[in-house]
């Protein structure tokens, strides 16, 4: 076995583990799927991934016996790292609501400028032409002259003048 002689495809572990990580992708986009249809994506996708690589490390670990060989240091730094994964994430948590307080509403004078700005009358309800909501216009391409003395006909015997005089 040594000499590189031996044919994976030829043992049924082989197909065994290739069936387990098909279904391990599957229930994987399964659940990211759900989480993505009922939570923030910005949250959720890092949230999966910090699970992931959480139960990952702490698998191997296990399996390979890599934890028995730690001393207080490595113990140290393998748990300030996972600290700092999990921080990162914390903060990534997007605030409710109820908990911003104040922080939603604009300061009084940004209010005060937007009304005078706009020119929004809030008691009648409606807004007036010089509102600071705009559309915006989409820029015209400037024609080129060809293009413009071809279309219009009656406009190149003038082209046709000027060529002649210069």
């Amino acid at each position: 076995h040594s000499q590189g002689s031996e044919d994976i495809f030829s043992s049924w572990f082989t197909y065994f583990t290739i069936l387990l990580w098909v279904a391990t992708v599957a229930v994987w986009l399964s659940r990211l799927n759900g989480a993505l249809s009922k939570f923030n994506p910005l949250f959720i996708i890092p949230l999966l991934q910090c699970s992931f690589i959480f139960f990952a490390i702490i698998s191997g670990g296990i399996f390979f016996k890599e934890f028995n060989a730690f001393n207080g240091a490595q113990w140290i730094g393998f748990w300030g790292g996972i600290c700092v994964m999990f921080i990162g994430l914390v903060l990534l948590t997007p605030r409710d609501i109820s908990e911003k307080g104040d922080d939603c509403i604009l300061p009084q004078d940004v209010t005060d400028l937007i009304i005078r700005l706009g020119d929004i009358y809030p008691d009648e309800g409606r807004v007036s032409n010089a509102s600071i909501i705009r559309t915006p216009r989409t820029p015209m391409p400037t024609p080129r002259m060809d293009t413009f003395y071809q279309d219009n006909d009656n406009l190149s015997a003038d082209r046709t003048d000027i060529d002649q005089k210069s």
